[in-house]
């Protein structure tokens, strides 16, 4: 049953030109409500599956019936104070949410960016939005974390920077602002203070700029795991709009409330294009490792 006010909330966002739309439940069944054309672009960071989580330092509950996998509490002591229990996304979910999203890049949409780990998220991903989505694989992003957490057992690598699997409509030209630069952002772990009530939030910084790179003023960004809603706060800033979908009653109050405080404001003119290219670390003296 669909909630009344997710119901509410998205025809003041198709009808009545609201900025911004955060609806909560569970995505593949949310978009469902999506009229075909109403998406330009997917941008998400979704929940990476519970096969990364075995035998690490997160552990991935069985499933028991219908339910997904959850993933437990962290042991961290910093991240123990944001009940950081979720569900981890299971095939089904990627396989079904992936068959929705089809729908969209049929008509309108274009680019679909999806934060993964490269373990086993970015094959999983590219097959789900070939064969489920129709879409084409265009690259494989990188987010290069900047300051990314060491390796504190010091017997293997840290993980310093996170898949972004990039598709591309098959019924449209491949577009974007970006040129011939290479498809790695490098951007520091989030410390935006607007975000901080949730533990893995993506950098606002690197949001506004896949934003800046891959679509156009007034263009609809749909997000189905919004999360933190960092993209939907980039998304405002850029004077796009912003459709989000987030399973946690408690995170999609929290993000509601932050996004509906920025909504009051026009989009930034800090945030103009030129400026944010001419603060991207690649133009700077850093260079990136591979």
């Amino acid at each position: 049953m669909i909630a009344k006010a997710n119901v509410e909330a998205l025809r003041a966002f198709l009808n009545h030109g609201a900025r911004f739309a955060l609806l909560t439940g569970r995505a593949e069944q949310l978009l469902r409500l999506v009229p075909d054309e109403a998406i330009h672009h997917v941008i998400s960071d979704p929940p990476f599956s519970a096969r990364l989580y075995d035998g690490g330092g997160v552990r991935a509950n069985p499933t028991k019936g219908k339910r997904p996998p959850v993933v437990d509490r962290l042991k961290s002591p910093k991240l123990s104070k944001f009940n950081f229990e979720y569900c981890a996304l299971t095939d089904q979910a990627v396989r079904q949410t992936a068959h929705e999203l089809g729908r969209f890049f049929r008509w309108t949409a274009r680019w679909a960016l999806i934060f993964t780990d490269a373990e086993d998220g970015v094959h999983d991903w590219i097959c789900a939005l070939e064969l489920g989505a129709g879409t084409q694989h265009t690259r494989v992003g990188h987010w290069l974390k900047t300051n990314a957490q060491p390796q504190f057992s010091g017997d293997r690598p840290a993980v310093g920077t996170e898949a972004i699997v990039i598709q591309h409509s098959a019924e449209h030209a491949r577009r974007w602002n970006g040129g011939g630069k290479a498809a790695v952002w490098p951007f520091a772990v989030s410390r935006d203070k607007e975000t901080a009530w949730h533990p893995t939030p993506k950098p606002i910084e690197l949001c506004v700029q896949l934003i800046l790179d891959f679509t156009e003023p007034g263009e609809t960004i749909l997000d189905p795991w919004a999360g933190s809603a960092s993209m939907g706060l980039a998304a405002l800033r850029t004077g796009r709009r912003y459709l989000g979908i987030e399973l946690r009653p408690d995170w999609a109050k929290k993000a509601r409330a932050m996004l509906k405080r920025e909504a009051e404001h026009p989009p930034s003119a800090s945030l103009d294009p030129k400026r944010i290219a001419a603060a991207d670390p690649r133009q700077s003296d850093l260079l990136v490792p591979f």
